[in-house]
């Protein structure tokens, strides 16, 4: 039997509470447990500067959140409720230090513009910037600075940069095995939120051997940038890689962007404007998106730092992919008394999210779990509540107006397979949604398998919406790339399968589409995993991925990848995707 309690109406909710907050809101710490929950905030008077900070919460978030007092938690901790928050991850120590003074951002650039090569950044993860590819035929690194995120309690957000010192050192001895090592071991000393330090279970997100995404954009970026092009890199917390969902990046991803910025223009000797092209391959689902009515808030924030940064003369370029879900049966438009299904896997031991977006007033939608209980959801108002299945609580539903009559709801289901003792698992199977009324709802499955397990024995799986009469292949067996053969009352969709960064038209922002050919053919065609907007617009940019490869790193036909860089050593590693398109094209724009 499913059932459904009301939490509370909260005036202030984190902007990834679902599914982020899944444990903490069903599965307190019992008493006596540390508290060890991060919040990231916007300090006060800091509004678009891109300055946030983490901080320990200091009670159980599900208190707070049942007790409506998380803004006066973040106004304790000098933060300004009124701006997004976002649940940052756990951690196992107490928090020390305070948080640092929002900062103003840098002064105006003065002069003749800068004429010559732009400057190149890339916000990734995993990046060998030691590979000895990487270097110039005088032997210099082609890295003019390296730095880590910083998201640590107790901390403004920001960057740890190398010294020119230890950027050369690791340059020098990353030229053989005992030195590549050696250079990890530091930088998990010297970065200790990033991807090199230890992750759960203390396993490697990118173990030496395997290849790491970072890498494989900085070699496609040099590729097709010019020779004197500097490239400055900066590595991403792991607690943001680890979560595909997006709810993470969305909060870290304005202060990222401006501290590397800032990182470039301290590396500069002169006061002159400039340009610069930032490749942040990353995408993740969602809205809303371009032509719902209502701009999506991270877009907003994006457009308004990189707009700021222009007024004083440093004109950044963001370049985007859009995404490599077009089959991936995540995104559903549903309609008035039709139904989907959301297909949970077994075994899966990370909580699924749907995200529903809409027009009008909360939706009256109706939950089926898979052994046929049902459960009316029909608020009237902006709230969070819990749902128990055999009076057990299993997941959670938020609905929140978005503004200019735009509402979201996400409903979140716990693990189907959990090793948490306070917590209880959802049923695997399908589980269906039901718009019993009212006006079309946009949904999208929040992607949320990891793929950097910390525990292979408890892997985290993907969910997926399902109709029964979606198309899958064509007569000749190729993925379908529209929804053009789809037939009438289709729910499930390719147009809107692109990642919510690349969907909105931005002056600022470039997307980019991966794209095929056939040599000697010089036609090309969309590869069969890059995205679709909602609005069926096309990306800024399309690339192919053979373009500027060697004859054998070329990918091969349809389905083939690339030969591609992807750690210190000379091996290469086959891959595909919109990111190296991305980064092929953030090159071309230096």
């Amino acid at each position: 039997m499913l059932t459904f309690e009301d939490i509370s109406n909260p005036s202030h909710v984190p902007a990834n509470l679902l599914p982020a907050g899944v444990p903490e809101l069903l599965a307190p710490p019992a008493a006596g447990q540390p508290v060890v929950t991060r919040l990231l905030y916007q300090q006060v008077n800091a509004a678009g500067t891109g300055a946030y900070a983490v901080d320990h919460l200091a009670e159980p978030l599900a208190t707070l959140m049942a007790e409506d007092r998380l803004a006066q938690a973040i106004v304790d901790m000098g933060g300004d409720p009124s701006e997004p928050s976002f649940l940052a991850g756990r951690d196992t120590a107490a928090a020390t230090g305070s948080s640092a003074l929002a900062q103003a951002l840098p002064p105006s650039r003065t002069g003749q513009a800068d004429q010559g090569v732009a400057e190149m950044a890339v916000l990734d993860a995993g990046i060998a910037f030691w590979n000895p590819a990487f270097t110039d035929p005088n032997g210099q690194s082609r890295f003019a600075t390296f730095s880590g995120l910083r998201l640590q309690a107790g901390q403004v957000v920001g960057p740890q940069v190398l010294t020119a010192q230890q950027l050369s050192d690791m340059v020098a001895r990353g030229h053989s095995i005992p030195g590549d090592r050696e250079n990890r071991r530091q930088l998990a000393i010297l970065m200790p939120s990033s991807v090199y330090a230890p992750g759960p279970k203390g396993r490697d997100l990118f173990p030496p051997d395997e290849m790491a995404h970072g890498t494989a954009m900085s070699e496609m970026i040099l590729s097709t940038a010019p020779a004197d092009a500097r490239l400055h890199g900066m590595e991403l917390p792991q607690d943001v890689v680890r979560d595909l969902t997006g709810g993470l990046m969305t909060g870290v991803l304005v202060p990222a962007v401006r501290a590397l910025i800032d990182q470039v223009i301290a590396a500069r000797s002169d006061t002159k404007p400039f340009r610069m092209v930032m490749l942040v391959a990353f995408g993740f689902l969602g809205g809303p998106q371009e032509g719902m009515g209502v701009p999506a808030p991270l877009v907003s924030a994006l457009s308004a730092l990189l707009a700021s940064y222009r007024n004083i003369g440093v004109d950044v370029e963001m370049v985007v992919p859009m995404g490599n879900h077009l089959q991936d049966q995540a995104h559903a438009r549903l309609t008035a008394g039709r139904s989907v299904g959301w297909r949970i896997q077994p075994d899966d031991h990370s909580a699924n999210t749907l995200e529903l977006i809409y027009q009008g007033r909360p939706a009256r939608l109706r939950l089926t779990a898979p052994d046929g209980s049902k459960l009316k959801l029909r608020r009237k108002r902006a709230a969070l509540g819990r749902i128990l299945y055999q009076g057990r609580a299993i997941g959670a539903v938020w609905d929140e107006p978005l503004g200019r009559g735009m509402w979201r709801t996400r409903i979140s289901l716990t693990p189907s397979a959990t090793r948490n003792t306070g917590l209880s698992h959802a049923p695997f199977g399908r589980w269906q949604v039901k718009l019993r009324k009212g006006r079309a709802v946009q949904t999208w499955v929040l992607r949320d398998e990891v793929g950097f397990d910390p525990d292979p024995s408890a892997p985290s799986r993907r969910s997926w919406v399902e109709d029964g009469v979606r198309p899958l292949r064509d007569p000749l067996g190729y993925p379908f790339l529209d929804d053009s053969a789809a037939p009438a009352g289709a729910l499930v969709l390719r147009d809107g399968s692109a990642s919510l960064l690349a969907t909105h038209q931005q002056a600022q922002i470039t997307s980019v589409g991966a794209q095929w050919s056939a040599k000697p053919d010089p036609t090309t065609a969309q590869s069969w995993y890059s995205g679709n907007a909602l609005n069926g617009m096309p990306p800024d940019q399309w690339a192919d991925l053979s373009y500027g490869a060697q004859s054998e790193y070329r990918s091969i036909g349809p389905f083939g990848r690339r030969a591609v860089l992807g750690n210190g050593s000379p091996r290469r590693y086959r891959a595909a995707g919109t990111s190296l398109a991305a980064a092929l094209v953030a090159g071309q724009r230096a």
